[in-house]
């Protein structure tokens, strides 16, 4: 769930918005009630090291982020005065004297106006697992008026990136979802840094580092699962909590991460049918597919939709991805465009023999045609490009799949991936020392015996071990039964979660009284996929001194800075002049999608009071296109569902 903020690629359509957003812009601020909250519980995290960890100096030195790409990479590199320090904090913050210890890679850039200095921002981008290091100067960058004021930090929580890194070995080795997610679990285990890598004991480390900057409280924005991480935070540490922005929000009042996860599938669904299909159909001229959102649906169902496994491994680093950020709706569309017209008619399967000599023969052939298709839209030159380069992805992906489910790959998919396979290597494959030729593995053939793969484990390993998910398995099976009926367009990627094997190692999101938990400020789109409103809103209301600002008619995953004075006014009031909204709910309209100048209404409606009403997970639309696509899978003769144990290949599905 790593955030991406989507309004620095927003500038060519704000002013076109702002009309429409100042009528429902934010008014009228006060000073949260929140100095009062209770102390006496909060851990004191200098009294609990060594005296040696408690006094330790920081080397700081110039940064590297080494995993980022260029430009960006050299573009945040020159940011004036940022720097990079390693900080060592105990393995086990419970057990804090033990002499075990592990590092946190940490960077730091200086507020840009010394006078106005009000203390450091912590920001972490989500993930769990992603790498905020890169973001103190992201966000400098980003947002002018936080640089000036704040030293923005960025850090890689434990067990991420150049922090002490959590890397589990496991048996890939499986024939279903049941067997390769219990072999995850268990091998991730097996490593004995696993059982520390938790929100609570990241939480601690963040406390450790205010203390060794020398500050008395905490400023921070966290997106999508840091959001999460700094909730924890706000709840373990209320009197240093200081000015909190949490974006595009998790689901706090259940205890664990299990229901943020649960919406998923029908988030997907909705911003689909709901929000995209809608933009689709605005521009038939372009993309001819109808001029509706349910008739440029079913073309693309009578394609083969997402049920085609093909199809949909094409379709996630372009249409998945447009979930998380509406800027690349042009691309989405584009892709859904070209399947629709390539493979009109075409095959509605099951995802089991995907990978067939007949499938992987005509694979390099279909994406040559997509390819060809989308070039002739009448799109910017630039979203052209860019999906070119996900479709040749996605080729990658299909060729590891191949090879971990048949041991060989189609002749003309491994001309076409030359240069990219080295050492029996396909980008982050699972193969080793075993080299391709003419489709076929010599010195590396897959058997029945183990198949050791190494993977970095912090995602799963944070989000099923704050707190315990559902062990049983008929659940599970349920719930994906559920998902394959109402949120059938990504139903082929449900799995059984790893988490449902993984004893949890904390109770879950820190027990405190609602009343207690100190105010903070949240940012929310109404269509956000990763981060359902539903999960949201119960947040919102759990803590009960926060106020929110919500997003009408935006699917973006991550605002802040959004590039609207309704959404960012308040958010930099707050964070610089410690002042909250004085509703709890607080309405703005989102920008207008690219090509277009107007907002169109979709899904609910902020009301007077600045709720967003009559917003449901199952509209009619998406209703009507739920029974559609049953109705086209009984005519394909699909009737099982993912998820049963005796049905699926698990090396053919990713694990999440």
């Amino acid at each position: 769930m790593v955030s991406v903020p989507s309004s620095i690629r927003r500038t060519g359509r704000i002013a076109a918005a702002a009309g429409v957003v100042g009528a429902l812009c934010v008014t009228g601020l006060a000073v949260p009630a929140q100095a009062k909250t209770p102390t006496h519980s909060e851990p004191i995290v200098q009294d609990l090291v060594s005296k040696q960890l408690r006094t330790q100096q920081l080397a700081w030195e110039a940064c590297e982020f080494a995993d980022v790409a260029e430009p960006t990479r050299s573009r945040l590199l020159a940011t004036p005065g940022l720097q990079c320090a390693t900080i060592t904090v105990p393995r086990d913050w419970y057990h804090a004297k033990d002499g075990n210890t592990i590092e946190v890679e940490i960077s730091k850039v200086p507020a840009a106006d010394p006078a106005k200095r009000r203390g450091i921002m912590l920001i972490n981008p989500g993930g769990p697992g992603g790498s905020g290091l890169p973001w103190s100067a992201s966000m400098a960058q980003r947002s002018p008026d936080v640089h000036q004021v704040y030293d923005t930090v960025g850090f890689d929580p434990r067990g991420v990136g150049e922090s002490t890194e959590l890397v589990c070995t496991y048996d890939a080795n499986a024939e279903t979802q049941v067997e390769f997610a219990r072999n995850y679990a268990e091998g991730c285990l097996d490593n004995p840094l696993t059982p520390f890598i938790t929100t609570r004991q990241t939480t601690l480390d963040m406390d450790f580092i205010r203390h060794l900057l020398g500050e008395k409280k905490m400023n921070y924005v966290g997106y999508s699962y840091g959001t999460w991480l700094g909730g924890s935070y706000a709840a373990t540490f209320p009197s240093k909590t200081d000015r909190f922005i949490l974006d595009s929000a998790t689901d706090m009042s259940t205890g664990t991460l299990e229901r943020t996860w649960d919406l998923q599938p029908a988030t997907r669904d909705r911003q689909m049918q709901d929000m995209l299909m809608p933009y689709i159909a605005r521009h038939d001229d372009v993309y001819g597919m109808g001029d509706t959102a349910i008739e440029a649906r079913r073309a693309f169902e009578e394609a083969g939709g997402f049920d085609n496994f093909i199809n949909l491994i094409i379709g996630v680093n372009t249409v998945i991805q447009a979930m998380y950020s509406t800027e690349l709706y042009p691309e989405a569309a584009a892709v859904l465009s070209a399947l629709a017209e390539v493979n009109a008619g075409g095959v509605r399967e099951d995802f089991r023999l995907p990978y067939s000599d007949e499938a992987q023969a005509a694979m390099t052939e279909y994406l040559g045609q997509i390819k060809e298709h989308v070039d002739g839209l009448d799109i910017p030159a630039e979203s052209k490009k860019s999906v070119a380069a996900k479709l040749d992805q996605a080729l990658e992906v299909y060729a590891q799949n191949a090879l971990a489910v048949n041991g060989q790959i189609d002749g003309q998919i491994a001309e076409q991936l030359e240069g990219q396979i080295s050492d029996g290597q396909i980008s982050d494959g699972q193969i080793s020392d075993g080299q391709i030729s003419d489709g076929q593995i010599s010195d590396g053939q897959i058997a029945d015996a183990p198949q050791l793969t190494t993977d970095l484990g912090a995602f799963e390993a944070i989000r099923c071990q704050d707190g315990q998910w559902t062990t049983d398995i008929e659940t599970w099976e349920a719930k994906l039964t559920e998902g394959f009926q109402k949120a059938p367009l990504t139903g082929m990627l449900n799995s059984i979660p790893v988490c449902a094997f993984w004893p949890a190692q904390e109770k879950g999101f820190p027990e405190v009284k609602n009343k207690d938990l100190p105010g903070v400020l949240f940012l929310q789109s109404e269509f956000d996929a990763a981060t359902a409103y539903e999960g949201a809103e119960a947040s919102i209301k759990k803590f009960k001194k926060s106020k929110a600002v919500v997003v009408d008619n935006e699917g973006s995953h991550g605002l802040f800075p959004y590039g609207t004075e309704c959404v960012d006014d308040p958010a930099l009031t707050w964070l610089i002049d410690g002042r909250l909204p004085k509703q709890k709910w607080n309405g703005c309209v989102g920008v207008p999608l690219p090509g277009e100048i107007y907002t169109y209404n979709v899904g609910g409606s902020i009301n007077q009071k600045g709720r967003l009403r009559g917003f449901k997970m199952e509209s009619k639309s998406v209703k009507e296109a739920n029974e559609m696509v049953a109705e086209l899978r009984r005519e394909a003769g699909i009737t099982d569902i993912p998820g049963a144990e005796d049905a699926t290949l698990a090396a053919a599905l990713p694990v999440s």
